[in-house]
């Protein structure tokens, strides 16, 4: 059984993986991974292990707090999430 790490760096054809069709810029981001994939030196007996940043232990608090730690929200939604207020419906 393969699994989807070493799908991903043994697939010669990239846009194989892929059900939906590409824009042209990503499938120029996607040549451009796969030319990456290929200088990679790929050892099939090696452990797959994927950890996060901040330990060993996934935490989606710490995930979401990762992701979108530079994103700025417009002030309008700080005084909506003080608010509280449940929007009435019907």
């Amino acid at each position: 059984m393969v699994n989807q790490s070493n799908r991903l760096i043994q697939s010669e054809d990239l846009d194989s993986i892929f059900v939906l069709p590409l824009s042209e810029d990503a499938f120029g981001e996607l040549d451009q991974l796969q030319e990456k994939l290929q200088e990679l030196e790929y050892d099939e007996d090696s452990n797959d292990g994927w950890f996060p940043i901040w330990g060993h232990q996934y935490n989606s608090r710490k995930f979401y707090s990762h992701v979108y730690r530079d994103l700025e929200a417009h002030p309008i939604y700080r005084i909506i999430w003080k608010c509280r207020c449940t929007p009435k419906t019907g």
